[in-house]
């Protein structure tokens, strides 16, 4: 489908995060390009996730999780399916299972309108979020912060 990846907060580790269509962690601490690309989906596919607050609170100033998309969200425990975003769909299973069962059913030409389209924003808005994370420092973080600057002070030859 070329549709952006995003994970869970303190989920890194489920999707290959060298993949181009990876986008990142949501929410606390995360990928601003992958809640960005998030805010623009009409469907989300939620794979073996309860959707926990840190994952779908607002961050960065975004409140980027769009209340207006069709949510599948896909659980083997059925208590966590609609916990804390309603769903369309909710289905109860093993992610691995369902997933595959999803991609057996698909037409082989499903995701081909405005594929390229997708893939290039994608890579665009990953892009643009390396740049604005190559460019910070902890003081332009929090103004009060004065302790990395107190400390070249103290000891230049450390820093």
């Amino acid at each position: 489908l070329s549709a952006p990846v995003c994970c869970n907060y303190q989920h890194n580790d489920a999707f290959p995060g060298n993949h181009p269509l990876y986008a990142g962690p949501l929410g606390y601490n995360g990928s601003k390009a992958a809640m960005e690309l998030i805010s623009q989906a009409d469907v989300i596919l939620a794979l073996g996730t309860r959707l926990n607050p840190f994952s779908t609170l607002p961050a960065y100033g975004i409140n980027y999780f769009p209340s207006q998309a069709k949510l599948i969200q896909v659980d083997i425990n059925e208590a966590r399916i609609g916990l804390t975003k309603p769903v369309t769909v909710g289905i109860q299973g093993d992610a691995a299972m369902v997933a595959q069962g999803i991609l057996e059913k698909l037409a082989p030409a499903a995701g081909d309108a405005d594929r390229s389209n997708r893939e290039a924003l994608i890579k665009t808005t990953k892009a643009a979020w390396e740049l604005e994370l190559g460019s910070m420092d902890h003081e332009q973080d929090d103004v009060g912060t004065t302790w990395n600057e107190r400390s070249r002070k103290r000891h230049p030859e450390r820093m």
